[in-house]
């Protein structure tokens, strides 16, 4: 059901309604009116003819009174009887000859006091009269001689009301047709673009955001089009910034799933080594990165760990990079230090300032367990033995920072030696910085004097010594 018939069948009803409550009004307004004019009129007739039959009264002249009642009774046509009656109650002069003589008497007689105490409804046959009465006094006397009785037909008023009725409910017949066609007609144009604003609404549903509707108006149905207008155009710029967001979804996991290709997914077989690694990204694209290759036809192990500043893809790139790097300039086996400083002098133009590498490399020579390791501003390596920590710091800088030469003059080499049973720790800043699930430090599970704790997560690496 459309709103244009709701609208339209409320307005009708209303002016219904309306005009049936004004032509109620009028009708009994003007029933009023008529009744006290019809009874205003009843009594000027009585009371005149009370005048003009007091000598006629008073000296028994039937003749004058007959004509009186008849005169009086033909020249209103409203007037059903004109009785003039004695004191005796004996009708002396009747608008109907055959009444003279007979005693006055009425069928029915209401009294109606609120119209006044000379008024009472009766029945006259089959049509109800008001009776009007008046004494007769003659002039000079003190004493009524005798009583007019005047009877006026209701049913002349109770027409005019009919008639009254008549126009009035034409009339609300009239108003209410012509007020309809006029509601429907600018229900119409109000309705209008509501209608357009629907249809655009099924194409939005539809997914077309590209439609717009014209506002012809500044009311509310035209602040209403400019606000989905508004709407539709947010709805097509989110569509879009969806559509590519899921695009970049899916080259990132592309991404990830590449860049988990290039972490070792195997620890290599070594007699009488365990070497365990675990990598836990923070987003899709990470900058952190770990290696292990054999060096010096197996005789030694080189185990790299490094943390890109940064996450996302440039971090990503990065870190791609500097693994190629790290892995040619190692197989040169030419130690180390001059592993590192290869890698900082092809890296640092591609850096270029804007991002940075912590690193830490070691060379471990898996018979002596004798290791080399240099660092490139990496957190310190651990050496745990039993319930016992250690670090092993190397002197250096991050990747990147410096040119060459300055950083070729930092870096410095540290040698250390693990006893059977130990166990070398390299990690990231990712575990320095885990938080608890309270969001406070996380504690390590082994005491680590003079190593502060900080918190995040990111991953971490070991190698153990049998």
């Amino acid at each position: 059901m459309s709103i244009l018939f709701k609208f339209s069948m409320v307005v009708i009803l209303l002016l219904a309604l309306s005009s049936a409550g004004l032509a109620w009004l009028g009708v009994h307004a003007q029933r009023g009116a008529l009744q006290t004019e019809a009874i205003a009129r009843g009594r000027t007739i009585a009371r005149g003819l009370a005048d003009a039959s007091a000598e006629a009264m008073a000296s028994r002249d039937p003749l004058t009174l007959i004509n009186l009642a008849v005169d009086a009774k033909v020249m209103n046509r409203n007037v059903v009887y004109v009785a003039l009656v004695d004191r005796q109650g004996r009708i002396v002069g009747h608008s109907q000859r055959k009444s003279l003589g007979q005693p006055f008497a009425l069928q029915g007689v209401i009294p109606l006091p609120e119209l006044g105490k000379d008024v009472n409804q009766a029945t006259v046959g089959y049509d109800w009269v008001w009776d009007l009465s008046a004494d007769v006094v003659p002039k000079g006397a003190h004493a009524p001689v005798g009583t007019v009785h005047v009877g006026l037909s209701q049913g002349a008023v109770l027409k005019s009301i009919h008639d009254a009725v008549v126009r009035q409910v034409s009339l609300a017949i009239i108003l209410v047709l012509v007020g309809a066609g006029l509601s429907i007609f600018f229900m119409s144009l109000l309705v209008r673009p509501l209608r357009e604003l629907a249809g655009a609404a099924k194409k939005v549903g539809a997914g077309d955001f590209s439609v717009k509707v014209a506002a012809r108006s500044e009311d509310e149905v035209g602040q209403l089009i400019v606000g989905f207008n508004q709407m539709t155009a947010n709805l097509e710029t989110a569509q879009r910034e969806r559509a590519e967001k899921e695009r970049m979804q899916g080259e990132l996991n592309v991404a990830h799933k590449i860049q988990a290709n290039l972490l070792p997914t195997q620890p290599p077989a070594l007699k009488g080594w365990t070497l365990a690694f675990h990598c836990v990204p923070a987003k899709e694209l990470g900058g952190d990165f770990y290696d292990w290759f054999l060096l010096d036809q197996g005789k030694k192990l080189g185990m790299v760990i490094a943390d890109v500043s940064g996450k996302g893809v440039p971090a990503a790139l990065h870190m791609a990079n500097l693994r190629n790097l790290m892995r040619f300039a190692a197989q040169a086996n030419r130690g180390p230090m001059a592993t590192l400083k290869a890698v900082n002098e092809h890296a640092f133009p591609d850096l270029k300032g804007e991002s940075f590498v912590t690193l830490c490399y070691v060379e471990m020579d898996l018979a002596t367990r004798k290791g080399v390791m240099v660092s490139a501003g990496h957190d310190p390596a651990l050496v745990v033995h039993g319930r016992e920590v250690s670090e092993v710091r190397a002197k250096g800088m991050p990747i990147g920072v410096a040119e060459p030469e300055d950083f070729d003059f930092i870096v410095k080499e540290t040698r250390f030696e693990l006893k059977k049973g130990c166990c070398f720790v390299l990690y990231t800043d990712g575990v320095t910085e885990a938080m608890d699930a309270q969001g406070g430090p996380l504690r390590r599970p082994w005491p680590a004097p003079g190593v502060p704790s900080r918190p995040s997560t990111v991953y971490w690496g070991r190698s153990r010594p049998m």
